[in-house]
């Protein structure tokens, strides 16, 4: 941070035992089969993971062998497997049969003429990284209401990052369905009376200007409130001669929004468009935080974010936890 980047491993993310399988590689998790093993002696054991749930079950099915004198074990956020045979007569070699890629995924895939084979990194973030997947399956624990954090730059600006999982009007559409934001267009409405309106939403960055936007259009169908992480849509009309209809035109706002409807009532919810439930959306919160005006940037780095300062300055940039908030300590920062 500052006229440069801060890089830190994000949430300290290390392979615990009990780590899913799926959770690996970004989420890509890791292809079962069967893998063979041959100790620096010659002795070779052909080892299944078919069955493989966790980290947990690769390390007893490699150590509970007998033909292959190695032992699993992990190291940091990767897996280590060290022959134990004191022999220099052949290499340690690790590899796939048949179709499988247990051993590719798992980052042990190869040989080495040392003692010690080190896998590669399988903790490796991504966007769609579930919070609960980090910190051993802890998670992120940000305050459910107030701000969790300030962030001061290099210029001397600072502004508040809230991880609360209630919106507001003055939430970005870009933080809504898990920070993929809003594909945003042209909706149509149809109200009780049968009366239409076209309403283009292409301008729209807040759900406070797409409810504007339709209480603009004058046909008495508003975003009455919001409940939970849902939008309340209400016609005003009190007829029968149609149905209450809300569909895309262009883009995909209607859906996206959680309202494309077709239905006799006169109040509806939308479908949950709100949560603070993956690492993009952190990343979007950071990035769309009121006075961030493009002057902080997130990125994702392997098992780490960067989040690189636009400005410059002499001063020195910070990150602060607020609220008694712990979630600029999980996030390692």
């Amino acid at each position: 941070l500052g006229a440069g980047a801060l890089t830190f491993e994000s949430a300290r993310a290390d392979v615990a035992p009990a780590t899913s399988l799926n959770v690996l590689n970004g989420g890509a998790g890791v292809g079962r089969g069967v893998i063979r093993i041959t100790d620096r002696a010659g002795g070779s054991a052909d080892i299944d993971l078919t069955a493989a749930t966790t980290i947990d079950d690769v390390l007893q099915a490699i150590n509970s062998q007998a033909t292959a004198r190695v032992r699993a074990s992990v190291q940091g956020d990767a897996l280590r497997i060290d022959d134990l045979t004191g022999s220099t007569i052949s290499e340690l070699r690790i590899m796939d049969l048949g179709e499988g890629r247990a051993a590719a995924d798992l980052g042990i895939a190869g040989s080495t003429a040392t003692d010690s084979l080190l896998g590669r990194d399988l903790v490796l973030l991504a966007e769609s990284t579930r919070l609960r997947q980090l910190n051993d399956g802890n998670g992120l624990r940000f305050h459910k209401s107030l701000a969790d954090m300030r962030i001061t730059l290099a210029d001397g600006k600072s502004f508040d990052v809230n991880l609360t999982a209630q919106p507001s009007f003055n939430t970005p559409l870009a933080l809504l369905n898990d920070g993929a934001g809003v594909r945003t267009g042209t909706i149509r409405i149809t109200n009780r009376d049968g009366q239409q309106a076209e309403i283009d939403l292409t301008e729209a960055r807040t759900i406070q200007d797409v409810r504007n936007a339709l209480s603009a259009a004058d046909i008495g169908v508003t975003i009455s409130a919001i409940s939970g992480s849902r939008l309340v849509i209400h016609d005003a009309t009190t007829g029968d001669a149609s149905n209450l209809i809300i569909e895309d035109v262009t883009g995909h706002a209607a859906a996206d929004l959680g309202i494309a409807v077709n239905t006799e009532n006169n109040t509806i919810s939308s479908s949950v468009v709100y949560r603070i439930e993956t690492l993009g959306t952190v990343m979007r919160a950071i990035e769309h935080a009121a006075g961030n005006d493009g002057d902080l940037s997130v990125a994702i780095d392997g098992n780490g974010l960067v989040l690189i300062d636009h400005t410059s300055g002499g001063g020195t940039a910070t990150v602060e936890a607020l609220n008694e908030s712990k979630a600029a300590r999980d996030l390692g920062i």
